[in-house]
């Protein structure tokens, strides 16, 4: 029996699965995915460096400059200069933002719940485990 395509098969699921999250969280939200993504991280993280989202993000200052200007615009983060660093940004999630979390974890959820059709716990157990291995192999 062929060994399965995994490369092949991970990034037309990604691909996929971006294409429908996108669309829900715009629905739902107005925002893309990867903004919400910002907002989750700045539900923790709250009043942090533009920089320090970049990295958590696993984006380019310039694609994260680019999408808090636009996350700015969309009403959802302000943006402050950094008293210790006058050239650093500090981000902040607005009362808007807020909302898009509370909308944005439920179209999550959804989406979840739909990959999840028709396995059984234990198979998601491994879907998972399989998942997370592929990210511990190649993040190091």
């Amino acid at each position: 029996m062929p060994q399965p395509r995994f490369v092949y098969l991970i990034s037309r699921a990604r691909h996929s699965l971006m294409q429908n999250l996108d669309a829900q969280c715009l629905q739902e939200t107005g925002i893309t995915a990867t903004q919400l993504g910002v907002l989750f991280a700045l539900k923790n993280m709250d009043g942090c460096r533009l920089s320090d989202l970049s990295q958590i993000m696993g984006l380019d200052n310039s694609a994260m400059t680019t999408m808090a200007r636009r996350m700015q615009v969309a009403g959802v983060i302000h943006k402050l200069r950094c008293k210790q660093d006058g050239r650093a940004w500090r981000v902040h999630m607005t009362a808007a933002g807020h909302c898009c979390v509370v909308k944005g974890k439920k179209a999550l959820a959804q989406v979840n719940r739909q990959m999840s059709e028709g396995f059984s716990q234990q198979e998601q157990a491994i879907c998972a485990a399989f998942l997370q291995q592929i990210i511990d192999v190649f993040e190091k």
